[in-house]
């Protein structure tokens, strides 16, 4: 028989005992009826009262609230709810990865364009010196009469006949025919196709007397605009903010001012690319009309206005807004509305996601 007074009574119907002490003394319940009775008993009154202390940790909850909204009446303050708590930190996180984001996007895609162009106008490099190679070191610039010439040329004997190559994707006077190019040459190779006779192409390119073995310092090609002082016109692809230049030794260099950038006949620096061109050389390149220098000059600024917000407005906007939801975080909690923790997480996430938000742009 079981004493009613065994411990073993109460750690069997909490589940105290361990297993294999809980295994013999079930052994023994199965023959003491009247231990199996208390030990009903026992597991009746720990169920009620673990109801009882539900029921007053639910009042104290609800009374704690009741107070804390009473408090923040005498204030003025209403409470937001909890998942009011939750969407706050959501927002300011979200305005942290705008805030990092906006500008980092732009400056990527600016500098992927960039990268493109400056690869196209390598290949015009390239693929000039493979064509010198093939007519006694003269580059195309001495047989051809225009831009779309020269294009022919290193097309036909100097393996470019990619026609987007001579496209700047930022140009408003040729980036809307980029879909209709394919081709610089027609199918039997033997004229221009007429869908690249209408481009306006972005490059300019020099034509005269040179040799692949002249100095390779000497400009072959640039981006279209290039003015005697050595800025860029207002209409050119990437209006007065520079170009690209690529030079006879294969290096291109992009300049926002080319202000003494060359080399001249006479060793001096220059800005003029004529005089770093062998004498009587020429530019040839596609003229605007009037209208088109004044359409595209405003396009340009349209849209250095755009990346200018997205790199400079946008982003300052956006922290502001942050900066604005943090403080609401910090004095909510200094008013013990909100708790600290919030304030903390949002802070970490926020530090996180500036970290991370470049580089994943940059991928």
């Amino acid at each position: 028989m079981i004493s009613p007074d065994d411990p073993r009574l109460t750690a069997f119907a909490s589940g105290d005992l361990a297993p294999e002490e809980a295994a013999r003394f079930e052994n023994e319940l199965a023959r003491d009826p009247a231990a199996r009775a208390e030990v009903a008993r026992l597991r009746a009154l720990q169920a009620q009262l673990r109801e009882a202390f539900a029921a007053e940790d639910d009042e104290a909850e609800v009374k704690a609230e009741a107070a804390a909204l009473a408090d923040g009446a005498e204030r003025g303050v209403p409470r937001l709810p909890a998942w009011m708590h939750r969407l706050a930190a959501a927002v300011c996180v979200v305005l942290m990865a705008g805030a990092v984001l906006f500008p980092t996007v732009g400056k990527v895609r600016e500098t992927a364009r960039r990268t493109v162009d400056s690869s196209n106008l390598r290949q015009i490099g390239q693929a000039s010196l493979i064509y010198a190679s093939e007519h006694k070191d003269r580059m195309p610039g001495a047989e051809a009469a225009d831009v779309w010439d020269y294009a022919r040329l290193v097309a036909r004997d100097g393996g470019l006949n990619d026609a987007t190559i001579w496209v700047v994707g930022a140009d408003p006077g040729a980036a809307e025919q980029i879909g209709r190019l394919s081709t610089v040459l027609t199918e039997d190779r033997s004229a221009l196709e007429p869908e690249f006779k209408k481009l306006k192409p972005s490059w300019a390119v020099a034509l005269g007397e040179i040799a692949a073995n002249s100095p390779a310092t000497t400009p072959i090609a640039w981006t279209r605009g290039l003015q005697p002082d050595g800025t860029w016109a207002a209409h050119s692809p990437y209006g007065t903010e520079g170009g690209h230049v690529v030079f006879l030794g294969g290096n291109v260099t992009f300049y926002r001012n080319a202000k003494n950038a060359f080399i001249a006949r006479d060793g001096t620096m220059t800005s003029n690319v004529l005089d770093a061109l062998p004498e009587g050389a020429r530019i040839a390149e596609y003229t605007p009309t009037e209208q088109e220098k004044t359409e595209w000059a405003r396009s340009g600024r349209i849209y250095r206005a755009q990346r200018d917000f997205e790199r400079n407005v946008a982003p300052l906007a956006v922290s502001a807004a942050w900066v604005a939801a943090l403080a609401v975080l910090v004095v909510q909690a200094l008013r013990r509305r909100w708790p600290w923790s919030l304030v903390v997480w949002f802070l970490v996430i926020s530090f996180l996601v500036a970290v991370l938000t470049p580089t994943v742009a940059r991928c």
